[in-house]
């Protein structure tokens, strides 16, 4: 299957529509109380998109109807336990990224910000990509210079590890994985309306 990763705008669930009052119902339990946790739109937003995201990649990729539950490993990595399923998330500003691969994967999604040059910016998320790829990354301690000759679409050597880096509208893409055969998939409101057609309440 390669690496895919699946990024959504979550402007398209707002929080007084009729797609949002149908992926919350069926969320789990523990991700509905994640979501009622926060207080603004934008974050309930983007706490209920990266989770549709991963519904839809299970039922895209997989051909299952049933979402596996995410569990977090004590680095804080989430995970499931499925053999040969890996993936990551992240959001930044509006966009919700989540990425499949075979092994072990780490995904990084920023904004960019008038006070970062872009170069900046790709440096941050490959750190974090680079960080979330194992499931004790968070804790390893990264040099910047080490990621700072990122400046270009494509694919980079970083500290002996493969890490891709796109620019994707006002937003930079970052993944570490070991394949790199990646496809990058934006998911709309059409795309999230058909699969819940196909899916029904049967996600849980």
């Amino acid at each position: 299957m390669g690496t895919i990763v699946y990024l959504i705008d979550c402007s398209i669930f707002e929080l007084s529509g009729s797609l949002y009052s149908r992926c919350y119902r069926i969320c789990p339990e523990d991700r509905r109380c994640k979501i009622d946790r926060y207080s603004e739109a934008k974050d309930k937003q983007l706490s209920l998109a990266v989770y549709m995201l991963f519904a839809f990649g299970i039922y895209d990729i997989y051909g299952s109807r049933f979402v596996p539950e995410i569990c977090i490993h004590k680095g804080g990595k989430p995970y499931i336990g499925v053999n040969g399923i890996c993936f990551n998330f992240s959001h930044s500003g509006s966009c919700s990224a989540c990425g499949f691969s075979e092994l072990d994967i780490g995904v990084d999604i920023e904004q960019g910000k008038e006070d970062m040059s872009q170069r900046e910016i790709r440096c941050k998320g490959c750190m974090e990509a680079y960080g979330k790829q194992s499931a004790d990354g968070y804790a390893e301690r990264l040099d910047e210079e080490d990621f700072a000759h990122v400046l270009w679409d494509g694919w980079h050597d970083c500290i002996g590890k493969n890490i891709f880096s796109k620019a994707v509208g006002n937003y930079i893409l970052s993944v570490c994985t070991v394949n790199k055969d990646i496809s990058i998939i934006k998911i709309d409101e059409t795309h999230m309306h058909d699969y819940l057609a196909k899916v029904g309440d049967s996600i849980r």
